[in-house]
């Protein structure tokens, strides 16, 4: 699972299924994240780090 917080809050998770490559991201109370400009998003992985995710990709779209 991993964490995507902005301006230090957590507002998403990203939950990876076995053997999947395409994360679940669930937003807090399910709203869309509204990013601003100046704004700091942190995304953050778990301690333990799990060997069958590697090579991890993503994009964010602005608009």
């Amino acid at each position: 699972m991993l964490t995507l917080a902005l301006n230090g809050p957590t507002t998403e998770t990203d939950t990876f299924a076995v053997s999947k490559t395409v994360a679940i991201s669930t937003t807090t109370g399910g709203n869309p994240v509204l990013v601003n400009l100046g704004d700091i998003l942190t995304l953050t992985a778990p301690a333990t780090q799990d060997a069958a995710l590697a090579d991890l990709v993503g994009y964010i779209a602005l608009q």
